[in-house]
């Protein structure tokens, strides 16, 4: 059956050539097609003008019509406006092209494991009849500023107590988006109206670039960041007003979060990064015990992550990960 897979972009240069290695090492045929969000960065544009692929120039985050159910909806206008450049190139590929299935990738995450992952999903998707993706495993940077909330979120999505199998398959059903979906093809992509099946290893894939070492950024992880939306990330304007504070100093950026989040308990991507400063001493001395203190108040009552608190320890603080239960 014909492939073909929508990557995603913005301002993105080694992941995305690094995403497109990937998909071009899997055994199964497709078809790569680019869809850029309105690339700002220099770099960026160059590497869309040279590669092999067809490329749709599509307008950025903000030039993107707003509509009135966006500001309720799953990551706001930003993540809406990038579906609807995900389904601009759709309906094209779907009048003019062949294909019987469709993919959708964001650039920093494609299959790097076997190189049967996406027979594999394909194989699946068919005998469970709805989208299917990989998990994504846990290589979070020590120095991303959201390191505690990513490694919660991760475990969130990888931590299940049923997992299932199909002729060696194995995976289990999310209900939240995830950041590769295959599916048969279709004009439109609702990404977060699809039942979605998460395969975990070896077929399972990688979180890359979008939780960079914030000590050692990379010029596309500058672009990036300092141009991003909402989208980007756990961030936005969270991750872009941290970033800027953090190139005058650690203890800038000490000082920004301490004042925004004294005397505050609310679910902010603040309170995380003041706990992961404190785990690791960024400006002033490590503080564990306040660590820990801001973390607890960081997670929602309502968050799922507290089924497993008892593992919070060994997760955030040893980087143990064999709880999790896929070994």
């Amino acid at each position: 059956m014909s492939l073909t897979v929508f990557v995603g972009t913005y301002n993105r240069t080694d992941t995305l050539e690094r995403c497109i290695r990937n998909l071009e090492m899997q055994d199964y045929p497709l078809k790569i097609v680019i869809v850029d969000n309105g690339s700002k960065d220099p770099a960026a544009r160059a590497l869309l003008e040279e590669l092999p692929y067809k490329v749709y120039w599509l307008p950025p985050n903000e030039e993107v019509e707003t509509l009135p159910e966006d500001a309720d909806a799953h990551g706001g206008h930003t993540m809406q406006a990038v579906m609807r450049n995900y389904s601009a190139a759709m309906r094209q590929e779907w009048l003019f092209g062949t294909a019987e299935w469709f993919a959708v990738c964001d650039c920093d995450s494609a299959p790097d494991g076997d190189p049967s992952s996406i027979s594999r999903y394909v194989e699946l998707a068919q005998e469970l009849g709805c989208a299917v993706g990989p998990h994504l495993s846990l290589n979070i940077h020590r120095n991303y500023p959201l390191r505690t909330l990513a490694i919660l979120q991760g475990a969130r999505t990888l931590f299940r107590e049923r997992m299932y199998w199909h002729e060696g398959i194995p995976y289990s059903f999310d209900d939240i988006d995830s950041t590769f979906h295959l599916f048969p093809a279709t004009p439109e992509f609702q990404r977060l109206q699809m039942s979605t099946a998460r395969v975990g290893p070896p077929y399972w894939a990688t979180h890359t670039d979008w939780l960079f070492d914030i000590c050692n950024p990379t010029q596309e992880n500058h672009a990036y960041i300092l141009e991003s939306s909402e989208a980007a990330s756990w961030s936005g304007g969270w991750i872009r007003g941290f970033y800027q504070a953090w190139l005058r100093s650690p203890q800038s950026a000490f000082h920004l979060m301490n004042s925004t989040v004294k005397n505050r308990d609310d679910y902010i991507p603040d309170l995380f990064i003041l706990s992961w400063m404190l785990q690791y001493g960024h400006g002033y001395g490590i503080d564990l015990e306040r660590s820990r203190e801001v973390l607890w108040k960081a997670m929602p009552s309502w968050s799922p992550c507290w089924a497993y608190e008892h593992h919070w320890e060994a997760l955030v603080y040893e980087n143990d990960q064999s709880c999790l239960g896929w070994t």
